[in-house]
Protein backbone atom coordinates (compact mmCIF):
# COMPACT_ATOMS: atom_id res chain seq x y z
CA UNK A 1 0.00 0.00 0.00
CA UNK A 2 3.16 2.44 0.74
CA UNK A 3 4.46 1.89 -2.38
CA UNK A 4 1.19 2.75 -4.09
CA UNK A 5 0.99 6.11 -2.30
CA UNK A 6 5.07 6.90 -3.15
CA UNK A 7 4.34 6.34 -6.57
CA UNK A 8 1.43 8.61 -6.66
CA UNK A 9 3.55 11.02 -5.03
CA UNK A 10 6.34 10.73 -7.60
CA UNK A 11 3.71 11.35 -10.27
CA UNK A 12 2.71 14.42 -8.91
CA UNK A 13 6.16 16.18 -7.81
CA UNK A 14 7.36 15.43 -11.61
CA UNK A 15 4.84 16.86 -12.98
CA UNK A 16 4.76 19.38 -10.76
CA UNK A 17 8.31 20.28 -12.05
CA UNK A 18 7.47 19.94 -15.71
CA UNK A 19 4.76 21.96 -14.54
CA UNK A 20 6.70 24.84 -13.66
CA UNK A 21 10.68 24.32 -15.48
CA UNK A 22 9.28 22.23 -18.40
CA UNK A 23 12.96 23.51 -20.22
CA UNK A 24 14.84 21.74 -17.03
CA UNK A 25 12.94 18.34 -17.04
CA UNK A 26 13.35 18.31 -20.99
CA UNK A 27 17.16 18.82 -20.34
CA UNK A 28 17.18 15.93 -17.26
CA UNK A 29 15.62 13.71 -19.85
CA UNK A 30 17.66 14.21 -22.32
CA UNK A 31 20.23 13.06 -20.39
CA UNK A 32 19.52 10.37 -19.00
CA UNK A 33 18.56 9.34 -22.37
CA UNK A 34 22.21 9.85 -23.45
CA UNK A 35 23.70 7.93 -20.65
CA UNK A 36 21.57 5.23 -20.76
CA UNK A 37 23.39 1.69 -20.00
CA UNK A 38 22.04 -1.75 -19.08
CA UNK A 39 22.47 -0.10 -15.57
CA UNK A 40 19.82 2.27 -16.05
CA UNK A 41 17.63 -0.16 -17.73
CA UNK A 42 18.08 -2.77 -14.87
CA UNK A 43 16.97 0.05 -12.27
CA UNK A 44 14.12 1.05 -14.76
CA UNK A 45 13.02 -2.50 -15.35
CA UNK A 46 13.29 -3.59 -11.44
CA UNK A 47 11.12 -0.41 -10.40
CA UNK A 48 8.59 -1.21 -13.12
CA UNK A 49 7.84 -4.65 -11.71
CA UNK A 50 8.35 -3.93 -8.24
CA UNK A 51 5.67 -1.52 -8.37
CA UNK A 52 3.35 -2.71 -10.90
CA UNK A 53 3.31 -5.87 -9.00
CA UNK A 54 2.05 -3.68 -5.63
CA UNK A 55 -0.63 -2.27 -7.62
CA UNK A 56 -1.73 -5.70 -9.29
CA UNK A 57 -1.33 -7.79 -5.91
CA UNK A 58 -2.76 -5.20 -3.24
CA UNK A 59 -4.56 -2.62 -5.71
CA UNK A 60 -7.69 -5.09 -4.07
CA UNK A 61 -7.20 -3.75 -1.01
CA UNK A 62 -8.02 -0.15 -2.11
CA UNK A 63 -11.50 1.90 -3.05
CA UNK A 64 -11.29 1.52 -6.96
CA UNK A 65 -9.28 -1.94 -7.03
CA UNK A 66 -10.12 -2.80 -10.61
CA UNK A 67 -8.73 0.60 -11.61
CA UNK A 68 -5.21 0.00 -9.81
CA UNK A 69 -4.63 -3.49 -10.86
CA UNK A 70 -4.92 -2.70 -14.14
CA UNK A 71 -2.47 0.21 -13.35
CA UNK A 72 -0.76 -2.67 -11.84
CA UNK A 73 -1.00 -5.04 -14.90
CA UNK A 74 -0.07 -1.99 -17.33
CA UNK A 75 3.39 -1.10 -14.92
CA UNK A 76 4.07 -4.71 -15.26
CA UNK A 77 3.70 -5.64 -18.93
CA UNK A 78 5.72 -2.86 -19.46
CA UNK A 79 8.73 -4.06 -17.17
CA UNK A 80 8.41 -7.21 -19.15
CA UNK A 81 8.74 -5.38 -22.31
CA UNK A 82 11.83 -3.08 -21.04
CA UNK A 83 13.31 -6.46 -20.20
CA UNK A 84 13.38 -7.60 -23.73
CA UNK A 85 13.59 -4.89 -26.20
CA UNK A 86 17.09 -4.61 -27.65
CA UNK A 87 18.89 -1.50 -25.37
CA UNK A 88 18.64 0.41 -29.53
CA UNK A 89 15.28 0.16 -29.75
CA UNK A 90 13.98 1.30 -26.39
CA UNK A 91 16.69 4.09 -26.94
CA UNK A 92 15.39 5.09 -30.31
CA UNK A 93 11.51 4.67 -28.34
CA UNK A 94 12.65 6.86 -25.79
CA UNK A 95 14.05 9.72 -28.09
CA UNK A 96 10.89 9.72 -30.13
CA UNK A 97 8.50 9.98 -26.91
CA UNK A 98 10.58 12.92 -25.94
CA UNK A 99 10.44 14.82 -29.02
CA UNK A 100 6.77 14.05 -28.76
CA UNK A 101 5.92 14.97 -25.30
CA UNK A 102 8.42 18.07 -25.51
CA UNK A 103 4.87 20.03 -27.45
CA UNK A 104 3.03 18.60 -24.81
CA UNK A 105 4.94 18.68 -21.78
CA UNK A 106 2.87 21.15 -19.89
CA UNK A 107 -0.46 20.12 -20.85
CA UNK A 108 0.21 16.28 -19.60
CA UNK A 109 0.91 17.35 -16.66
CA UNK A 110 -2.63 18.26 -16.30
CA UNK A 111 -3.59 14.49 -16.69
CA UNK A 112 -0.69 13.38 -14.44
CA UNK A 113 -0.92 15.40 -11.36
CA UNK A 114 -4.77 14.24 -10.87
CA UNK A 115 -3.74 10.58 -12.19
CA UNK A 116 -1.07 10.99 -9.02
CA UNK A 117 -4.18 12.33 -6.55
CA UNK A 118 -6.46 9.65 -7.66
CA UNK A 119 -4.20 7.16 -6.93
CA UNK A 120 -3.34 8.37 -3.10
CA UNK A 121 -7.13 8.51 -3.04
CA UNK A 122 -8.24 5.43 -3.48
CA UNK A 123 -5.27 4.10 -1.34
CA UNK A 124 -6.01 5.99 1.26
CA UNK A 125 -9.89 6.22 1.48
CA UNK A 126 -10.17 2.61 1.88
CA UNK A 127 -7.82 2.16 4.57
Amino acid sequence: MYAMILFGLFLMAVSAVMLARPVYMLEKFRLLITGYTWRERLIETLLCLGFGSAFYFFGGRSAFPFTLQIVGYVLLTEGLFIAVTPLGWHRRFAWWALDLTADYLRMSTLVVIPFGAFIIYAVLSAS
